[in-house]
């Protein structure tokens, strides 16, 4: 009886022990394990807003192709020289730009808010329009439309730049992870609205 008593109060604590051996490796594990997936998600979060910023590095990349001007030997009445639109040369070069608008538009617009989304669906729906009324003239009168055109992309571009310009203002200082969610289109009374305040609606009315 002494013996079991005397092995008792040996087991007894080696028990306790090893069992708080386990409880501690468990509770460690599970410690560590949430650790992992709290810096995974924090890499992830992380990896989104680096590819927001990109995205609207893009956008703005795009916004400032679009006042990229050729300067001509003419000059307006103020005495500036008169500029066009590079991209307006000819319908290569426009088929060019409508391909890097679309490279753009396409893969990086989940990454965007809803201002700047409606800024694009806007230029989408202007070029496609200005495309139509190209194919209807002679590439010798590029030029002289690029010139008459001139304002409507430089408004555009001002817009965009705008739009784009809000998330390095607003939202990268709040640390915004999340995009906006919805490609939100242009009614037709919308773009009606805008398109009457251009050079190109001059030609198109």
């Amino acid at each position: 009886m002494a013996e079991s008593i005397t092995e008792s109060a040996y087991l007894y604590p080696a028990l306790i022990g090893l069992l708080g051996v386990v409880i501690g490796a468990i509770i460690s594990g599970l410690s560590n394990w949430f650790l992992i997936k709290r810096e995974a998600k924090i890499r992830i979060q992380e990896n989104l807003f680096m590819r927001r910023i990109k995205a609207y590095e893009e956008v703005i990349g795009f916004s400032r192709l679009l006042n990229t001007v050729v300067q001509t030997d003419e000059v307006d009445e103020n005495g500036y020289a008169i500029t066009y639109p590079g991209f307006l040369q000819d319908q290569e070069h426009f088929d060019n730009l409508i391909l890097e608008f679309y490279q753009i538009n396409n893969p990086l617009t989940y990454l965007l808010d809803v201002h700047t989304k409606k800024e694009l669906r806007y230029i989408q729906d202007y070029l496609g329009t200005l495309n139509k009324f190209l194919k209807k003239k002679d590439e010798k009168d590029y030029i002289e439309l690029a010139k008459k055109l001139r304002p409507d992309f430089r408004e555009l571009a001002k817009k965009l730049e705008s739009a784009a310009n809000d998330f390095f203002d607003q939202e990268i200082s709040s640390m915004n992870l999340r995009p906006q969610k919805g490609y939100p289109k242009i009614s037709d009374k919308e773009f009606s609205t805008r398109i009457k305040n251009t050079k190109l609606y001059e030609y198109i009315k």
